[in-house]
Parts: structure tokens; sequence; C-alpha cells
């Protein structure tokens, strides 16, 4: 597996999260263009089912992606979310700004951002973290113990204009959203991104599906198109992290009879992934959720809501050796992105 080019160690190598180099925690924006912090939760809850949570401080190439590109006055881009999927639906918190200055407070392991005398968000420590979010209107909060189980760098995908780096983890979570006591599953990922000129083809689209089965175990996947249609062979692979807290690199990824849905969201897929010794093999669908409520730092919530979460529900196998095993009540938030007009031939 090549080696990252913004993370230390092997690429596709999970190891126990005491194990993993913290130096691909620690944030530096003296050597990467961006940095973030980002929280997929999964809980046992019937009325706070899941959450999205993290931010984004610095530049990015977001023509990549096909949207506009910021202005190059010299100011540095924050943005954060704050999703909680509830029985009425998603309340969302969405912020973006700039600043003369790094806004985000950064020390060896902790993050921390204030606005207006009051702290919007913080975490700290690794591999046990602690993740507290409050929302600007004080509708949304978040105090989270995330314990980090497994670690791993994936490949790195490369873009024309960006590199883009992460590492992830398979972590237990508990504590309080919205005041209410949950605990469940969560996949954290820290991004790196450095903006440089890449010969390679177009980004096309990605689908990023972390999920959490009832028997425990955790897979966390990515399949991604460059503009022509290919498939990255690096990118698109699996994570999987067993009740018993080992993990397997699941080296092929393929996303199978995708659907898409009326918004441009997909609505359905089959996915297959091998690694050695290792099949998995699942279905999805994605619940329909409304927003329920929406505090957004933009006038009139800035525009079409870009990567909505995706409630996933899951059914499938995982067979490890010549031992078949079913993946049932899967459950989780999917992440999609395609380049802006580009119109894709899904799988």
């Amino acid at each position: 597996m090549p080696q990252s080019a913004l993370m230390s160690g092997p690429a596709g190598e999970p190891v126990p999260a005491e194990q993993f180099p913290r130096e691909n925690i620690a944030a530096d924006p003296g050597l990467y263009t961006y940095e973030g912090d980002w929280l997929f939760c999964c809980f046992d809850h019937p009325s706070i089912r899941a959450a999205r949570i993290g931010f984004g401080q610095g530049g990015f190439r977001w023509d990549d992606y096909g949207l506009a590109a910021p202005p190059a006055d010299g100011r540095i881009p924050l943005s954060y979310r704050f999703e909680a999927i509830t029985r009425d639906g998603v309340e969302a918190c969405l912020f973006s700004g700039t600043f003369e200055r790094h806004p985000v407070e950064l020390a060896a392991s902790a993050r921390r951002f204030k606005q207006e005398g009051q702290e919007r968000f913080s975490i700290e420590g690794w591999p046990r973290m602690r993740w507290r979010f409050h929302s600007p209107d004080a509708s949304l909060s978040a105090d989270l113990e995330v314990s980090a189980r497994s670690a791993a760098v994936w490949p790195d995908c490369v873009m024309p204009h960006n590199t883009f780096a992460m590492c992830i983890a398979a972590c237990g979570v508990k504590g309080t959203v919205n005041g209410v006591e949950v605990s469940g599953a969560a996949f954290y990922d820290h991004p790196r991104v450095r903006v440089e000129n890449n010969a390679v083809p177009p980004f096309g689209w990605y689908l990023y599906a972390p999920l959490r089965f009832d028997d425990g175990s955790m897979l966390a996947s990515y399949y991604m198109e460059d503009g022509g249609g290919a498939v990255d062979e690096g990118y698109s692979a699996g994570f999987l992290t067993f009740a018993d807290g080992s993990s397997r690199w699941l080296a092929s990824a393929r996303c199978r009879n995708l659907r898409m849905g009326p918004d441009g969201n997909p609505s359905a897929w089959e996915a297959e992934l091998t690694g050695p010794g290792v099949d998995v093999r699942y279905a999805v669908r994605i619940e329909e959720i409304p927003l329920a409520r929406l505090w957004s730092s933009e006038p009139h919530g800035g525009g079409p809501y870009v990567a909505f979460p995706l409630l996933m529900a899951a059914e499938g196998e995982c067979v490890v050796g010549r031992v078949r095993s079913e993946l049932r009540g899967g459950a989780g938030i999917a992440e999609f992105l395609a380049r802006k007009d580009y119109q894709p031939l899904y799988p």
C-alpha cells in the first residue's frame, strides 16, 4: 500500500488506537493548507438516532468539486457542522466564515473555537476524547466522551488541485445530545489537505458509508470514481472492526445497483468489500427524513444543503475464512458528494 503524502505510517494497516502515531492527529496549519476533525455517530436512542459533528479550517480548492473558489484575500476559512438526526428529522447548525487569523485555538491534543465570547466547540484528548459543541442560537448541544479503539491511515485522494489525506478510528461514544443521554458507536476522522497541482483526472463523486451493526461490528467504506468514470482503486476501500476490537483492512470496495432519489441523493445501493480472508456484502436503503430545524450563518440558509446527512439502514453478511455471519441492524450516516454539474453513469 502506498505511503500517504501527509500522514505517518503505511496506509491501510489498522492498529490499536494507543499505538497510532499521535502526529497524525495533531493539527499544524504551518504544514497543511486545511485540517479538520469529524465524528459520525450512531446512537442507541429512539429520539436521538445519529449525529455528524465536526469542523474544517483552512484553504481548499473547492473548484475540484465544481464549486466557487473563495476570494484570495488571505483570510482563513472556517466551517463547522452539527447535525443531529432526531425523531422529528434533521436538526442542523451550519457555520462558515473567514478570519484574519486561524480562528481555532490549537494545542497538542486540543482544538477550541470561541465566538463573541462564547465557546462554540472544543475537542480534547487522544485516544480518549471529549467533544463539546454548541450552536450559536443554543438550539443544539453535545457533550460526548469518545474512546478510539483502532485506527488507520486511509489512502490519499489526489485531485487536480488538492492532495487529500485522512486517518480514521473506530470508537465507542457516550454522553449527551441536547441534554439527552446517549451511547453508541462512532467513526472519527482527521482530514488534511495540501493545495497543489496534480496531473490527474478531475474528481467525479464519492459515497462514504460508516456503519455499526447489531453484533457490535463496525464498517466504514468509501467508493469513489473520477470524472471519467474510472474507480479510484486505492481510495475505494473499507475499514472493518469486530466486536472484540480486532480490525481488518478491506482493500477493494465496489458499489452496485445505486439508485438515486428525486433530491439527487442516493436512495439505495449494494456494497461488496474484500480483503485477505474476508468478504463483506450488504444492502442499504436510505430513510426519508425531513429537515426539522436549520441554523445557518448564511442568510436564507445559504442556498442548497450540500452533503445532506443520509440515514442508512443496512443488512448483509460477513465471511471470515469459512465462517459466515449475518450483519443485521446496520445504521449510520452516509455522505455523498458529486462534482457540480457532473452527470455520471452510476454503477
